[in-house]
């Protein structure tokens, strides 16, 4: 018989090497990636408005999947949270139910709200889920919400005469929308902050209490501001745009005894005016016509690696 030479069995080596590393791979996907398990989950929590209860402070915070909030016309209920979805895994386990943390306490006539969503911790990375979370709040409550979600986006809406005393909202890995709609009142600070993901903020004709501060912060993202105001400010509005990484998009659209300034800074990258009406100066530092007033927009954008990109308008 003809025998095996050295670089036969060389080949052979390396060819059953191939096959058990295919095979090794076959199975990983087999156990932890290809969805052949799943858990469904559709359950929500009620917190009924008791008498007297004039604020709500709210605080949530989900380990994964997209929130939506939304503000509603409703004198009974003061918050309700509504999740579903579906988590998958594969043949190495089967998920455990979504864990739905709720709890309630009054103090005097401010109802204050813990609430979580918490998933299986062993389930892991490379499995998936779906999962969808529905916060809605009654508009009649003065708010203070909180909201931290760890894998998946944010978006909160508020309708007319919403009255927010403080607003943080924070996820490590999603997108965050906050929409700010004509008669929303802020009365106190408000916080946008993700990870690794975009922010959008719209802004239009909110009403403000004294001083307010606004952050809208990415470390690897966008962040887009689009802010509208010709209702007169009670105080001043400051606002901080940080990007360490990405670009910012602002426009800025002011009148009347609103003044503004918006300063910019760039350590990679460039500042770009798409738009000037109304503002003197240059990229980085624009003043509307009129300013300082009584009432003044304070902008500050900053970017590290990434451009600056404004639109500024002021009419009287």
């Amino acid at each position: 018989m003809h025998r095996l030479r050295r670089n036969d069995l060389a080949v052979i080596g390396i060819f059953a090497s191939v096959l058990i590393l295919v095979f090794l791979l076959i199975l990983a996907a087999v156990l932890f990636i290809i969805p052949f398990r799943s858990t469904d989950t559709d359950e929500a929590r009620t917190a009924t408005l008791p008498s007297g209860v004039s604020a709500l402070d709210l605080n949530l915070k989900v380990d994964a999947g997209d929130v939506t909030i939304r503000f509603v016309d409703n004198s009974s209920v003061a918050a309700s949270i509504h999740v579903q979805g579906v988590q998958r895994s594969g043949l190495l386990w089967t998920p455990k139910p979504v864990n739905i943390s709720w709890e309630e306490s009054v103090a005097g006539d401010a109802l204050t709200i813990n609430a979580s969503v918490h998933l299986d911790p062993q389930v892991g990375f490379l499995d998936t889920n779906d999962m969808r979370c529905q916060l809605d709040i009654s508009q009649q409550l003065m708010t203070s919400l909180d909201v931290d979600n760890s894998f998946g986006g944010i978006d909160i809406a508020t309708v007319s005469g919403v009255n927010l005393t403080q607003l943080d909202v924070k996820t490590s890995l999603g997108k965050a929308e906050l929409t700010m709609v004509a008669d929303t009142v802020l009365s106190g600070p408000l916080s946008l902050e993700t990870s690794l993901g975009s922010l959008e903020l719209t802004w239009n004709d909110v009403m403000t209490t004294g001083s307010t501060n606004v952050s809208l912060k990415t470390s690897a993202g966008t962040v887009n501001a689009n802010i509208t105001q010709h209702r007169s400010l009670d105080g001043n509005l400051s606002m901080n745009i940080n990007t360490s990484l990405g670009s910012v998009d602002l426009a800025l659209d002011v009148s009347g005894d609103n003044s503004a300034r918006i300063m910019s800074t760039v350590s990679l990258g460039e500042v770009k005016v798409q738009q000037q009406s109304g503002f003197d100066g240059n990229g980085s530092d624009l003043r509307s016509s009129n300013y300082p007033q009584l009432s003044n927009i304070e902008v500050s954008c900053t970017a590290g690696a990434g451009s600056v990109e404004i639109e500024a308008k002021y009419a009287a």
